[in-house]
């Protein structure tokens, strides 16, 4: 973004004009624009021509994956599942029965060899809590064959008159092995805007440039709600 660089760097702030340009040179973004908003599927439907028939990652930007000390990262985790079974998978973790409806949730049976690891029987797209066959919520994150694109040619419109990549997964559930990770990490879900900003605070209190000022700050806050921020 030579503008971007340009700005930067005439406000005297190199370092972060050069982190600017090292993102550049790291990766190459293509982007396509839903000419209606006809939702998930339609999105990663949109982006079959840049998958090139290979095995492809969906990561969905409302979320933010958060592993354990000492757990590989989320998505590394799902890729080496993925290496694994070499058939579509999707991340899942488990939540209150009372938050289904929000999210899609998912029925399978665990494998012998890893029970984290289920084969899908079926998905069901936010179900009422009564009805949810688990607990076991899709956390943002998938991994593809590119089998999955034919479903999604013929996946009819479904809830809000969308195309759900859910409907499509289950096609292919029918046609071939899917199968869910419930893996080792914590999901924010900042489509939410109390998950947001739970999230934005816990990784601004780790960082070791916020984290100091920002605790004196909240702690002033509890102590003293009347007490301003600055």
């Amino acid at each position: 973004n030579p503008d971007l660089e340009y700005f930067l760097r005439n406000a005297g702030k190199a370092d972060l004009a050069e982190e600017v340009r090292d993102i550049g040179e790291t990766v190459r973004i293509h982007y396509i624009r839903q000419k209606e908003q006809l939702g998930l599927g339609d999105a990663i439907r949109l982006a079959r021509d840049h998958a090139g028939g290979e095995p492809f990652a969906v990561l969905l930007g409302d979320t933010i994956i958060d592993p354990p000390p000492g757990q590989r990262p989320g998505l590394r985790q799902l890729l080496d599942a993925f290496e694994q079974v070499r058939s579509s998978i999707v991340a899942v973790h488990r939540v209150p029965q009372e938050w289904v409806s929000r999210y899609g949730v998912v029925e399978g049976e665990p494998e012998p060899f890893d029970e984290n690891l289920l084969r899908l029987r079926r998905l069901v797209e936010k179900p009422r809590p009564e009805e949810a066959p688990s607990n076991l919520a899709i956390a943002g994150r998938y991994v593809f064959t590119p089998d999955i694109f034919d479903m999604l040619d013929c996946t009819p419109r479904g809830v809000g008159g969308e195309i759900q990549l859910t409907d499509a997964m289950n096609m292919l559930a029918a046609e071939e092995p899917v199968f869910a990770l419930a893996w080792q990490a914590r999901r924010f879900d900042i489509g939410n805007r109390v998950e947001y900003a739970k999230c934005f605070v816990e990784f601004a209190l780790r960082r070791p440039d916020t984290g100091a000022e920002l605790r004196a700050c909240i702690e002033r806050l509890l102590s003293d709600p009347g007490c301003p921020l600055l």
